[in-house]
């Protein structure tokens, strides 16, 4: 193996271990009957408070995916990760509970509860 090979393999290797990027996070199932029992409005209250703390929680999440990225760099460690600030399940659930409570407006024929969050 050469010298070039070696490094590529060791850098993808490092990389991959990298905090999610929150734009690549699967949302988590949650169920609808969690919220079957909302209005209208309470569905839009509560998906906006769901989205913030995601928006937030997303922040959170790059800015681990970039310590990640500098502790790979400097000294061959995903240093974010390897302290808690990995906030992936965190991202993932808060987008299932987005997605159940969109599933619960359409139930309810509440019609558009609020635009979707793009991460990018």
């Amino acid at each position: 193996m050469t010298a070039n090979t070696l490094a590529a393999a060791l850098t993808a290797a490092l990389l991959s271990s990298c905090a999610a990027s929150p734009k690549d996070i699967a949302p988590i199932y949650v169920s609808e009957a969690l919220y079957a029992d909302f209005s209208c409005e309470q569905l839009r209250e509560a998906l906006l408070n769901t989205n913030t703390v995601l928006n937030m929680a997303a922040v959170d999440q790059s800015t681990a995916r970039a310590a990640d990225a500098s502790g790979i760099l400097l000294v061959g460690l995903p240093i974010a990760s390897m302290t808690g600030r990995d906030r992936t399940a965190q991202v993932g659930i808060l987008k299932g509970h987005a997605e159940a409570i969109m599933r619960a407006g359409s139930a309810n024929n509440c019609g558009s509860l609020a635009p979707k969050i793009s991460f990018e």
